[in-house]
């Protein structure tokens, strides 16, 4: 990764530093908090994004169809939290598609954009930073719901810290060690990076030692042993780290990191507009409203449901991404 350029040699610093100013008092709060305000919302039914759905004029409309729906996504946490999770989904789009649904479980953000691409998947379920990338790759990609979490369709991004570790201040970080999910990861990466800056501390330059821990319950469960001093995760996978187990009461939140688009449900553009409006249904009928869907969603925790997006929705990111990249010189 390109060297930073100084923070005080760039206009954006002042701005990022007034955004995050009014976020430091939530600094020392603890994670019970989290957990209580989690259950919140459950069994309403999910409020769509305000925005509207737009289309790429160049694109043409697709005629490809296949004899069975490849559905990918990522885990949350361990694999069988997604497996358990995601099947649910899967039966139940195949149910009210018609068409058989197999769940593909990739451990890699990056390799479920190349799958998609190469028309080994139909569906994908995509993180927002993830979605940029595939957006690149395939123009004619539009985000055709995002995930309903608690009844919102944005998370919001922490940096973690143990309640025992005397770190109640971002700048106290300065030569510590970060743990980070993935490159291609926004809470787990952009975000924290930014909001670092906004304290001037270069991750790269500033902290003793940066690991990617490829998971948020892995950077979790390296903060509670102390491997590292602070980890980037976000709401949802405080709350999954906790069913599984891991003492997130020993945890407190040092930073939010920002409010992020939740993740985007993709279809292969080139699909026929039937199967693609077919499975853009099952998933917008899809919340914890109803009998069958709160069986399906169930052992995803918090996630209630699936609204209709578009693209515009996730600026935030892109808006993000490109604040970083002018503080870093052009870099990720």
């Amino acid at each position: 990764m390109a060297n930073f350029l100084q923070l005080n040699s760039i206009a954006l610093t002042t701005k990022i530093r007034m955004n995050w100013t009014s976020l430091r008092p939530v600094s020392t709060f603890v994670l019970a908090c989290f957990v209580g305000a989690a259950v919140l919302g459950c069994h309403r039914p999910p409020k769509e994004p305000e925005t509207t759905i737009t289309t790429t004029e160049a694109c043409q409309p697709g005629k490809r169809t296949v004899p069975v729906l490849r559905l990918g996504a990522t885990p949350f946490g361990s694999s069988n939290v997604m497996l358990s999770g995601y099947q649910g989904i899967a039966d139940y789009v195949e149910q009210v598609t018609g068409i058989p649904v197999e769940l593909v479980a990739i451990d890699d953000y990056a390799d479920m954009t190349a799958q998609l691409k190469s028309q080994q998947l139909e569906i994908a379920l995509l993180p927002p930073l993830e979605y940029l990338a595939a957006k690149e790759l395939m123009p004619c990609l539009q985000p055709s719901l995002t995930t309903v979490q608690d009844g919102q369709t944005k998370y919001t991004g922490y940096l973690v810290v143990r309640c025992d570790s005397g770190i109640d201040d971002v700048r106290q970080l300065n030569g510590g060690k970060l743990g980070l999910v993935s490159k291609n990861s926004a809470s787990g990466d952009l975000f924290p990076r930014v909001r670092l800056l906004a304290d001037g501390i270069n991750a790269d330059l500033d902290m003793e030692q940066v690991v990617y821990f490829g998971s948020h319950l892995a950077v979790i469960e390296a903060v509670l042993s102390k491997t590292i001093d602070v980890g980037a995760t976000f709401d949802a996978g405080l709350e999954i780290a906790r069913r599984e187990g891991l003492d997130t009461k020993a945890l407190s939140i040092l930073a939010i990191t920002g409010r992020i688009p939740l993740e985007a449900v993709v279809i292969h553009p080139d699909l026929d507009p039937a199967i693609i409006d077919k499975v853009e249904r099952a998933f917008a009928t899809l919340n914890n409203s109803t009998h069958t869907g709160r069986t399906a969603l169930g052992p995803l925790g918090t996630v209630v449901g699936y609204a209709r997006s578009n693209d515009a929705f996730y600026d935030t990111v892109r808006e993000t991404l490109k604040a970083y990249q002018q503080l870093s010189g052009g870099a990720q």
